[in-house]
């Protein structure tokens, strides 16, 4: 049974109370959270204890489907989806290309146009 403790710095719980002091992790599920003497004692012995020197713990972001790829794809797109006419769909895609130093011959993609 691997228990593993953090402490030393601020654990991020994206929960209602939004900060703690301390996590408990045991067989890579998270058991206690909450001020570091709370922690400790739900730890008991046996537990490898992490010191954070003051660092931030954050919740790991564990995405099967790559979500995350696909929203930074979407940002190397131009985004079209406030444009009303052709001219305008041409200026943006121009404009995209010269601020974000395209090359000539490169492709760039564009999303959201809704005619």
């Amino acid at each position: 049974m691997a228990k593993r403790m953090y402490y030393g710095g601020t654990v991020l719980t994206m929960e209602d109370i939004l900060y703690a002091q301390a996590l408990l992790v045991e067989d890579g599920v998270i058991r206690a959270v909450g001020s570091e003497a709370e922690v400790r004692a739900a730890a008991g012995r046996d537990c490898e204890m992490v010191d954070l020197k003051g660092h931030t713990l954050m919740p790991a972001f564990i995405d099967a489907h790559s979500h995350f790829s696909g929203c930074a794809n979407a940002l190397l797109q131009v985004p079209l989806g406030e444009a009303v006419s052709f001219d305008e769909i041409e200026e943006r895609i121009a404009a995209f290309i010269r601020d974000n130093h395209i090359s000539k011959g490169q492709w760039v993609a564009a999303s959201g146009f809704r005619p």
